[in-house]
Formats: structure tokens, C-alpha cells, sequence
């Protein structure tokens, strides 16, 4: 059993899947990839109790067969190889030896019987409208940032997929902040609400970012999984079994305090004083007419501050936070002017793009001074 293909075809397919590979203290079967031979084309599957990738590749073979090899260990030796080497794997029931140029390899493999898939369930699967690989990483990258990583309570541990009478919406929250973004038109009517792991959720906004723009991302469901289907990958998760929060009810609707601010000038001015604190340092904002000042303590008193020009008339006012909250926030949205909707220093801020047909909203609760 053998077969041969170019170093970055392969090499491609295994970081396409890797994140689905477990390492550590787990059984060797979780640490490989299933490969599948047909039609000179290489399918390479990975899989775990959460998530399953699958991705193909053009290979010469002479025959039809499925085997698993070790994933990392196979990454490594690829990295490690000159580009554009042709690679030769010839294949047995114990091992594989892989030859590229004047080296050799051989690697243990395990029986493709041993792979175990991520169940799909049984129950018919519902369709999501059509979107596009640039909307669906957009609204992901606009929210998956605000999703816990280890909530006691699991449906923080996710991304919303809401499917509403008034759109599909991404939400993610960890209980101090929020993130919403509308995904597209709900053209179905269909309302239900599916929750994505965090963990699936990063990795399908990886392997969306290497696609083309225009690229159509198919989106189908049931009460288990979740599946994503493109041309160049195929990706299934298993769904957080668990009720999300209101988060409609969460969103304020009477701040009435407008600060209008242009992002990269305010996520820079954080930056800045911050360095004063750590990651999870109190930032200061004072807010009087046309100008909000930055400022940040540290643990031995060391403080920064910076000032910037907003358009604002209101009172002076003076708002802490989570500085981290902040740049998580203003390093992933793309939008150029932001505005700042508060009510009084004690309540939950909203932030939103100043552009009206811009759907996204970040909620977030001030720290008491």
C-alpha cells in the first residue's frame, strides 16, 4: 500500500485537522489521524469526544485502504523537511515508512477499526440559510472572545447560534461581558437556539481564515451536532446540552450617554497604560466634554495615563474596567468608530459600531471604583 504527493499537500491536510488531534495522557488512538485512500485522493480525518475534522488531498496510490498514523510526530517530520520534496509513504499492518529525498522514516500506525468518528445522531438534520466563509468568520471573530473557558455553568462555554425571527445571531458570554453579532436573514423562519464549544468554535474560525472570501459555508443541525461543510474541509461538533441566558433582556436600553470614539486611537491609548498593570488590570476612563483620559495603577503604584479627543457632551464621569475586556473587544472588531452608550459608573456599558447597519453589540460591566 503506498502513495505519493507533494510535501504541502499533506502538510496542509495535517494542520487543517490538527485541531481535533488530543496529545498528553490519552489513549494513542485520540493522538492519530485516520487516512483513507480512494480514487488517488487522501482523506484525512481527526477526532475527539467534541470535535471531528475532515479534509482531502490528491495523492498517486495503488490501491484502496485506511490506516491511522501519529499525528504530531508526522507534523514534525514535515516541518523539518525542505519545501516542495515529493513524499513517499509506503504502508503495513505495523508500520509506514516514509521516504522524502534522502531521508527515512519509518512510524508505528494503529488499525483504521480502532478510529472512533464523532456521532452525527440519528434524528434529520436542519439547514441553515446560505453564508459565506467571510461572514461567518467575521461574526465569529466578533464574538467568540466573550465566551468562558471553564464556567461551572457549560452554556458559557460556547457560542450561541441563534437562529431568531429577526436573523441568526453569534452570541458568547461569561456572565461580565457579551458579544452579538448578526450572522444573516433567518429566510427559514425556523427559530432554535444551538450552542458551539469554544473550542470548535476557534478552530472553525481558523480554518475558515485560510479560505477564499466568497467561499459558501453549508451549516446543517440537530439536537447533538452541529456541521460545517466547505469545499476544502469538513467540520462537525458535538452541541452544549444546556439552556443559554436571556441575553436579549441583557442589552441595555436606556443608556442615554453617548461617547463616540474612534477604535484603533482608544484600543492604542489602553495599550499604552497598561503596561503600568497586569492583563487583568483596573483601567480608569474620565470622561469629560471632547476628551477621555486613560489611566492605570499598578501594584507599586506605578501609574500611566493618556488622553484622547471623543465627541462627547455629557458630565464628567469617571468608569473602571477590566482592561482585558476592553482589547479583547477593540482587537478583533473591525469597525472604525465605535460608540460608547453608558448610564451611570455602576451599570453595564454598551458598546456598538457607530454605523447604524452594523449589528454588533458588546456588553459589559463597569468594575466599582
Amino acid at each position: 500500500m503506498k502513495i505519493e504527493t507533494s510535501r504541502e499537500a499533506l502538510l496542509g491536510g495535517l494542520n487543517t485537522v490538527s485541531g481535533a488531534v488530543l496529545s498528553g495522557n490519552v489513549a494513542p488512538i485520540w493522538q492519530n489521524v485516520l487516512f483513507e485512500v480512494k480514487d488517488n485522493v487522501l482523506t484525512i480525518i481527526a477526532a475527539n469526544q467534541e470535535t471531528q475534522i475532515k479534509t482531502t488531498c490528491e495523492v498517486k496510490s495503488d490501491k484502496e485502504f485506511s490506516v491511522t498514523v501519529a499525528a504530531a510526530k508526522l507534523r514534525d517530520i514535515l516541518n523539518k523537511i525542505a519545501p516542495q520534496t515529493v513524499i513517499k509513504m509506503e504502508f503495513s499492518k505495523e508500520k509506514v515508512k516514509l521516504s522524502a529525498a534522502k531521508s527515512v522514516f519509518n512510524l508505528a500506525v494503529l488499525s483504521a477499526s480502532d478510529f472512533t468518528f464523532l456521532s452525527g445522531g440519528e434524528t434529520k438534520r436542519k439547514t441553515l440559510p446560505a453564508i459565506s466563509a467571510k461572514n461567518l468568520l467575521r461574526a465569529l471573530r466578533y464574538v467568540q472572545y466573550a465566551s468562558a473557558q471553564q464556567s461551572h455553568r457549560m452554556s458559557l462555554n460556547g457560542v450561541l447560534l441563534d437562529m431568531a425571527a429577526d436573523g441568526v445571531w453569534l452570541v458568547a458570554t461569561d456572565g461580565h461581558r457579551m458579544a452579538l453579532e448578526k450572522l444573516s436573514e433567518n429566510t427559514e423562519k425556523k427559530e432554535t437556539q444551538t450552542i458551539l464549544p469554544r473550542k470548535s468554535a476557534a478552530e472553525l474560525a481558523r480554518n475558515l481564515s485560510a479560505l477564499d472570501e466568497g467561499e459558501p459555508v453549508e451549516v446543517d443541525y440537530n439536537e447533538r451536532t452541529v456541521r460545517f461543510n466547505t469545499s476544502s474541509f469538513e467540520l462537525i461538533s458535538n452541541l452544549i446540552d444546556e439552556k443559554f441566558p436571556d441575553y436579549r433582556e441583557v442589552v441595555p436600553r436606556n443608556n442615554d450617554k453617548t461617547v463616540k470614539i474612534e477604535r484603533e486611537e482608544l484600543r492604542a491609548s489602553l495599550e499604552r497604560v497598561s503596561v503600568m498593570g497586569e492583563r487583568k488590570a483596573t483601567v480608569i476612563l474620565n470622561l469629560s466634554a471632547g476628551n477621555l483620559q486613560v489611566s492605570c495603577t499598578g501594584r507599586e503604584k506605578d501609574m500611566g495615563s493618556d488622553s484622547i479627543v471623543v465627541e462627547y457632551k455629557g458630565e464628567n464621569m469617571e468608569i473602571g474596567f477590566n482592561v482585558s475586556f476592553l482589547l479583547d473587544m477593540l482587537k478583533e472588531v473591525g469597525e472604525n468608530v465605535l460608540t460608547m452608550k453608558i448610564s451611570e459608573p455602576s451599570a453595564s456599558v454598551l458598546f456598538a459600531a457607530a454605523d447604524e447597519k452594523c449589528h454588533f453589540r458588546y456588553v459589559v460591566m463597569p468594575i466599582r471604583l
